[in-house]
């Protein structure tokens, strides 16, 4: 969970700091992967990327990334380790050439983390333990 916190706020980071963001049509398909994931399962899902390879902005470092990472991901996860491998590569590389934000993006979940438990510490110091478990309750419905 704290690894996905940190992809999550290094993404968010690089995007500010670099002035980038996907480009519509790139959210067009995401969205709709996201929106049907029952409709692209096993083969389907590497070729409704593959066949709107046009809507995603290549010269756009972070449209590039979600093509590569969402087509790397769905051979790996279909077994098929040396499609996958070429777009993962992309990924890693994508990661390793902005490193200084990856790290500023752990120590911010650092901190995140820890005023979160020093949160929880002086709530339950005050209200008692009951009052956690109640809004642990009511965060998971």
């Amino acid at each position: 969970m704290k690894r996905l916190f940190a992809i999550y706020i290094f993404l968010t980071l690089f995007c500010a700091h670099r002035g980038l963001a996907q480009t519509e049509s790139c959210m067009n398909v995401i969205q709709e992967l996201t929106n049907n994931p029952e409709n692209y399962r096993g083969e389907e899902l590497p070729a409704f990327i593959l066949s709107n390879k046009d809507k995603f902005d290549m010269s756009n470092e972070i449209d590039l990334y979600m093509y590569n990472l969402y087509l790397g991901i769905s051979y790996h996860a279909m077994g098929k380790y040396n499609q996958a491998l070429p777009y993962l590569q992309i990924v890693t590389k994508f990661i390793d050439q902005y490193e200084e934000e990856m790290d500023l993006a752990k120590k911010l979940v650092d901190i995140y983390v820890e005023t979160a438990t020093m949160g929880a510490e002086a709530i339950a110091k005050r209200y008692g333990m009951a009052l956690l478990n109640t809004s642990a309750v009511l965060e998971n419905s």
